[in-house]
């Protein structure tokens, strides 16, 4: 199978380094854009979460392009210098089913910060379609993220894993802030930043 992962997540890179390739929904958009303009032969995917950004290209016909130059990529897009990342101590490459498996641990919440977080599905199926519209979605990664989201809602529907529903917040509600305060009714809460995860906390 000729696929490729290239990526970080929170098993492997520093928050540092997680933020600095971290992509915003319109980056990634972008990002494929210029993909699909210069590369039209291999399909592309690009997953960014907040733990995580990960690059699945495939290919029918020409060798994929080496883990290295693939990164050289995503640097490039977010206009990253290399020199200020530690490439090989922090990124993940796997190739073919490596990669495959890895997708399906991701999309089913059991590559998570938080194991069985629910979050992870909505946003490898925001990649997926983000990369159909930008026509960087061929046969093999459409076959690929399907299945991926199938085994997911399997994972969802047949186990216990999304019972209790968790992530990092939960985590920080019940986990922490409970083991302080008796209460939070009366509490008053002052909440940094703006994206989901702060939402989420609120």
């Amino acid at each position: 199978m000729n696929l490729r992962l290239i990526g970080i997540n929170h098993r492997t890179a520093s928050i540092e380094i997680r933020e600095s390739l971290a992509f915003s929904p319109e980056q990634v958009r972008h990002a494929l854009d210029v993909w699909q303009d210069g590369s039209t032969e291999i399909e592309a995917v690009l997953l960014s979460t907040c733990n995580r950004t990960e690059f699945y290209v495939a290919s029918e016909g020409p060798d994929l392009p080496p883990a290295e130059e693939l990164l050289g990529f995503l640097l490039q897009q977010k206009e990253c210098q290399a020199k200020t990342i530690p490439m090989v101590s922090q990124i993940i490459s796997l190739k073919g089913l490596d990669a495959v498996e890895h997708l399906f641990l991701v999309a089913s919440g059991l590559d998570s910060m938080v194991l069985g977080e629910a979050q992870i599905l909505g946003q490898v199926r925001t990649a997926y379609q983000t990369a159909l519209e930008a026509e960087t979605v061929g046969s093999m990664t459409h076959a690929l993220f399907q299945a991926a989201l199938k085994t997911a809602k399997s994972v969802a529907t047949e186990t216990d894993l999304h019972k209790h529903r968790v992530s990092i917040p939960s985590i920080a509600v019940a986990d922490f802030a409970l083991q302080i305060f008796e209460r939070l009714e009366d509490k008053r809460i002052a909440l940094f930043g703006a994206g989901d995860m702060g939402q989420e906390t609120l």
